[in-house]
């Protein structure tokens, strides 16, 4: 599978625009964070996506363009957007979805369940954030995929704990349409992991990111 600059700027178009219009169909406000996170996706992907355009020709165009006005670094770029995209990935999501699930919880004790994983949700973004910060991140392409090095290579086990934090407060959800998009999550994340392992960050962010275009479906359901 080949993924590139313009898949990554196609997905943030598509998810901007859908996590707009989810949004704009919000009627009780618990349900903002939820309906937000497209948005964020469509971010992290476009952030990906100068990634993408500073990895293959740094000269081009419209980053010499954004780099005259100030909006994209003239040097160590690709640590840089690198380093602002497992921001998201690894400090946002974590304490993200969970909270953004509890939010919309009609349910007490799944709710108090929920409140038990943001908490849990907190503390891997806290470490991500020192790992991050302490040890830095590099990037390179890798059968056309970008492959990020953290301190910490992306065991099996560094998955379980990660998913732990994303995909099963979606899991333990009492709606049955959230529960479906955790499922579908988690078997993004095994079928990225088993195919794609050294280009694992990059890959399942990307399937996450386009299944987070069910939401505005979710979201239009529940109002």
């Amino acid at each position: 599978m080949c993924f590139c600059a313009s898949a990554s700027f196609g997905a943030a178009a598509l998810l901007g625009g859908m996590g707009i219009w989810s949004l704009s169909v919000v009627r009780k406000k618990n349900w903002i964070p939820f309906a937000a996170i497209p948005v964020l996706f469509a971010i992290q992907q476009f952030i990906e996506g100068l990634l993408w355009l500073y990895l293959v020709n740094p000269n081009n165009v419209i980053l010499r363009t954004l780099q005259k006005v100030y909006l994209f670094p003239h040097v160590h770029s690709d640590e840089r957007s690198a380093f602002l995209f497992l921001i998201i990935a690894f400090v946002v999501w974590p304490t993200w979805i969970p909270f953004s699930v509890r939010a919309i919880e009609p349910y007490g004790k799944t709710r108090q369940g929920l409140t038990w994983l943001m908490r849990y949700g907190m503390l891997i973004s806290g470490y991500a954030l020192y790992v991050l910060l302490w040890h830095g991140v590099s990037v390179t392409v890798i059968h056309d995929s970008i492959a990020y090095y953290v301190a910490i290579k992306p065991t099996l086990m560094h998955v379980f704990l990660y998913v732990g934090a994303t995909a099963v407060p979606l899991l333990v959800s009492s709606i049955r349409a959230v529960r479906f998009l955790g499922l579908l999550l988690v078997a993004s994340c095994l079928f990225s992991y088993w195919y794609w392992i050294k280009t694992f960050i990059s890959v399942w962010c990307f399937f996450a990111a386009l299944l987070s275009g069910l939401i505005i479906f979710i979201v239009k359901r529940n109002q």
